[in-house]
Formats: C-alpha cells, sequence, structure tokens
C-alpha cells in the first residue's frame, strides 16, 4: 500500500495521520500532521518521526507487528496532552518492506482511564471504517473485474495483501465498536431470524478467500437453512473472530473445521484447530476483556475477539465453551438457540 493510496483516503481526516517505513522515515503525512509537526519541530514536514516523538515511542511504534494501540503524551504550552496513537503495519512481513500508518487523536484533559481509552479508540474506529472499507472495495473489485485478469500474478499479490491489510483492519476496527457499545450500553441482540449456515458461507467469501486459507478450512455444515434468533452483523462476528483466532494460533498448513449442527432446541458452531493445544490454567482467562494466549507473541491482535465471541452468544441466550489437548487439538463450541426447529 503506497503513499498515494493513503493520501487518497486520510489527506482530509481532522486525526494526524502519518506512513512511515521501518526505519521511521516518515513517507507521507497529512494536513493534520503537518501541522502537528509544527508545534514539536523546527519543520512541519520531517524527514524522520525521530524528530517528533521520544526514542521510545519511535521504537514502539516500528515494532509493531501489525495493530497496536498507544498512549502518547507532549506538551505544549505548558499543557500536557495525550494522545491515543493507533498503529497498523501495513507491510508484507518483510522487513525492508515495512509501513506503518500512524493515527492520533488527541485529547487535552485526562478523563477516567479504561472509559476515555475506548471513547478515543470508538471515535478512530468510526474515522477509520469507511476509508479502510473503500480500500478494500477498490482491490476486490480489481481482483474481480476484467482488468483484473490482465494483471501479472506479482501485480495480483499486491492488491490481495492490500485487501487482506483492510480486511484485517475492519475486523480490528469492529471489534473496537462492539466493545464501545458494551461500555455504554447494555449489548443488544434483537431475536431476528437468520441461518448460521449461511453467515458461515458469506463470513468465508467477505473475508478468507486467500487461496492458502481456503485450503486449510473444511466446512461440515448441517443440511438446509439453521436459523438462529440473532441479528446477522453480531452472528458474523462471532463467525469471524472464532475463525481468525484458529487461523492465527495454528501453523500455516494446519487443517481447521467448521462444523455446525441442531441439538435440542439449539444450533452448534463449532471451530476446531490441530495447532499446539491451550494450557489449562490459560483457558480459564481466555475469554476476559483483552486477554491472549500465551502462544500469540508478537501476531496480530487486540485480546477482544474471545471476549466478544462470550459476550455475544450469552447476550443471545447462548453459551461457549472450549476444549483443548493434544489429540484432538483446539475446539471451540458456540451455542445459540435456535429459532425453530430444522
Amino acid at each position: 500500500m503506497d503513499a498515494c493510496a493513503i493520501s487518497a483516503s486520510f489527506n482530509q481526516t481532522a486525526d494526524s495521520c502519518f506512513l512511515v517505513d521501518g526505519q521511521g522515515t516518515i513517507l507521507w503525512l497529512n494536513q493534520a500532521a503537518s501541522g502537528f509537526c509544527g508545534r514539536f519541530c523546527e519543520q512541519a514536514n520531517p524527514l524522520q518521526l525521530s524528530q517528533v516523538f521520544e526514542p521510545a515511542e519511535v521504537k514502539r511504534i516500528i515494532d509493531t507487528p501489525q495493530y497496536a494501540t498507544l498512549q502518547i503524551e507532549k506538551t505544549f504550552q505548558s499543557k500536557v496532552i495525550s494522545h491515543s496513537a493507533l498503529v497498523i503495519n501495513l507491510g508484507s512481513g518483510d522487513p525492508d518492506d515495512e509501513r506503518f500508518l500512524v493515527i492520533l487523536t488527541s485529547c487535552a484533559t485526562k478523563l477516567s482511564g479504561d472509559l476515555h481509552q475506548e471513547e478515543l479508540l470508538a471515535a478512530v474506529a468510526h474515522d477509520l471504517k469507511n476509508p479502510l472499507s473503500a480500500l478494500f472495495s477498490y482491490a476486490d473489485t480489481l481482483l474481480d473485474s476484467p482488468l483484473g485478469s490482465t494483471l501479472s500474478p506479482p501485480q495480483r499479490e499486491v492488491i490481495a495483501k492490500i485487501r487482506g491489510t483492510s480486511v484485517r483492519s475492519i475486523e480490528l476496527v469492529k471489534n473496537f465498536e462492539i466493545l464501545f457499545q458494551m461500555k455504554t450500553a447494555v449489548l443488544s441482540c434483537p431475536k431476528s431470524r437468520n441461518d448460521l449456515n449461511s453467515a458461515v458461507r458469506n463470513v468465508l467469501e467477505y473475508a478468507y478467500r486467500d487461496q492458502s486459507d481456503l485450503q486449510r478450512l473444511t466446512l461440515d455444515l448441517s443440511h438446509g437453512e439453521l436459523l438462529v434468533r440473532l441479528e446477522r452483523a453480531p452472528l458474523e462476528r462471532i463467525i469471524s473472530n472464532l475463525l481468525s483466532n484458529a487461523l492465527k494460533y495454528s501453523p500455516p498448513h494446519c487443517p481447521i473445521t467448521i462444523t455446525t449442527r441442531y441439538d435440542h432446541q439449539q444450533a452448534i458452531l463449532q471451530v476446531n484447530n490441530k495447532g499446539t493445544p491451550i494450557p489449562h490454567a490459560e483457558q480459564k482467562i481466555l475469554f476476559d476483556k483483552y486477554a491472549r494466549a500465551s502462544a500469540a507473541g508478537r501476531s496480530s491482535g487486540s485480546g477482544l475477539g474471545l471476549f466478544i465471541v462470550k459476550t455475544t452468544a450469552e447476550s443471545a441466550g447462548g453459551a461457549v465453551e472450549l476444549e483443548s489437548d493434544s489429540i484432538n487439538g483446539t475446539t471451540f463450541t458456540v451455542s445459540l438457540p435456535c429459532a425453530e426447529e430444522p
């Protein structure tokens, strides 16, 4: 994803946006960022991130595996201003091709800890959703259009990476939006009727069309419709978070199986992977907010996915269970009330 694509989406946003490489060189910054830099360094358009931020802050930014939220404080006119920085690694994983999008949202006064941070994250998430969706749509359309058939394999690979990065960023944005909804009000899951099997297929088509991922997936869906009493958006969020979790914490060629079935007025969704089992001590806390397994290392993630799965399922009258061992792998089982018997 180059500076032109970033500029088209973020140049007019009110938040300060920087595109930097793995050495901290600023490749592009928007008008708001230029004004921000003018307060803290001699040049409004600096060449290095270190001209604006402290070395420790620069290191935290360029060490971001894929996503991170950082708190950065700057002093301006004797006033300490707290900035919430959302950092997205846009690179391909190659150290020579690292690209980081840094978006700052500032607040002149410090409010209550968790809620204040989540308010800022929700605001940034809201601003990000439209440009990220546009990037996804452009890449998706290009890959599927007649023009896409004329692209060389390397060109298609680059566009597929743009699409994949956009999808992962959109997934992160959606999780933060849901988190803020949970924080400010009781999560409401209206009792509408939606087909669980159709939702599974839609999530796969939308977010996981990458061939290497599809080769790992096995679907074992029940015949016909499996109607549940849950809105489509939170239903797909459950599926997407569980599948993302399975892909993230299993080896690249490890098989993943998605199963659905009917059982005593309950629709059952199971996502299994044959990766390294989760230690028993970690299983007890894995559904807590911001909890991450020790196997996560520096992989991307917010620690919200399973927390949202559990909270959403329970708000709809359902439940979620986890089983993990060296023989059967790791299986997440979600049960949801059926709208009618299949």
